[in-house]
């Protein structure tokens, strides 16, 4: 009866694959060389020099775990965008990274998409109003197995984390990863990344601002080797992070003009209390 029951998950992954496949538009992976022979800093400010309080949802590897100043990619990030014309403050509840006056993050190490939903609720980060929010989650929903929540319904509770910010900040952007590569688990990393665009274009569709972004090429040499407890690289080096970092600014470079808005103070005194950094 387990096999059959778990059967279900498996063929929805399975249509939203195909789905995928057939109505999404396909996306270009975005190599390093690549991004290193596009002159990223050149082009004009996103949404023409509006302030930008950003806001980095995940797990470890949005805390920046691995990265030799725990950094990830948000401090590179923080320069392209500066370089570009765009004030910039990061919010979140916690805080990581040497060398950067402005690392808050909301990235969990070691959490699956559930666990993240419930601690950023509990912080209450998503009453300060970013104007963005990166969100790159569901890579221990991949690699660790759970019968409490099984690898088959990540997509799901992706779709609810999703739901939950659009909720509170309706008129945000939020980009979403296709994460990063899972060596562990080819299989369900393909499967989980391929239904993430339907995801989107299903909010999407109800007019909200949200875009894919794809990272799954962050792989390979880009990975800090063997990180996990099966040998197996998970989270990203420094060459990876920096990679990541410019996957993040082209896509917030080429938002649909009129989509990045003045982010709003909070409403009311209760929402208050994580403060903003600006600059």
């Amino acid at each position: 009866m387990g096999s059959v029951s778990r059967l279900g998950p498996v063929l929805l992954l399975v249509f939203l694959l195909l789905f995928s496949l057939i109505f999404m538009p396909s996306s270009k992976t975005v190599t390093w060389d690549a991004l290193q022979s596009e002159s990223l800093v050149t082009r004009q400010s996103i949404g023409g020099g509006v302030p930008l309080r950003i806001l980095p949802v995940g797990d470890s590897i949005t805390e920046g775990y691995a990265s030799t100043d725990m950094n990830g990619y948000r401090l590179d990030l923080r320069k392209l965008l500066v370089a570009a014309g765009n004030p910039v403050d990061f919010i979140g509840s916690l805080s990581d990274g040497k060398h950067n006056p402005d690392n808050q993050h909301e990235g969990y190490g070691g959490y699956r998409i559930n666990h993240i939903l419930s601690s950023t609720r509990k912080s209450g980060v998503l009453h300060q109003h970013p104007n963005i929010v990166l969100l790159h989650a569901g890579t221990n929903d991949i690699n660790k197995d759970s019968s409490a929540e099984p690898w088959e319904s990540a997509t799901q509770r992706l779709g609810k984390l999703i739901d939950a910010i659009l909720c509170k900040n309706p008129t945000t952007v939020l980009l979403v990863a296709q994460i990063v590569s899972v060596p562990r688990h080819p299989h369900r990393h393909n499967l989980f990344n391929a239904a993430i665009p339907f995801l989107v274009a299903s909010r999407a569709a109800k007019g909200y601002k949200i875009l894919t972004v794809d990272f799954s090429g962050v792989g390979g040499d880009l990975l800090r080797p063997d990180d996990d407890e099966e040998g197996r690289s998970l989270h990203p080096n420094d060459e990876g992070y920096g990679v990541m970092a410019r996957i993040w600014f082209r896509a917030l470079r080429d938002l649909p003009e009129g989509w990045v808005e003045r982010p709003r103070e909070p409403a009311c005194p209760e929402e208050g209390g994580l403060g903003f950094a600006g600059g």
